[in-house]
């Protein structure tokens, strides 16, 4: 988390207190920038052979 932190891929938003059996505790919470997450998204999306071929294999498996 540090190092996503550091790289900018990632920033706190905060937090919400959430409660247990011992108590109130902080749970920190985190969003994606969204220039951060369209390149993400760009860097994982499959061609269009890749998307064929994928639900090609699909259809022969159902």
């Amino acid at each position: 988390m540090k190092a996503l932190l550091a790289d900018g891929l990632i920033e706190e938003t905060g937090g919400e207190v959430r409660r247990d059996a011992l108590g109130s505790y902080q749970m920190p919470t985190y969003e994606m920038p969204i220039p951060v997450h369209m390149q993400w998204c760009s860097a994982v999306a499959a061609t269009d052979e890749e998307m064929a071929a994928f639900e090609a294999e699909l259809d022969a498996s159902g």
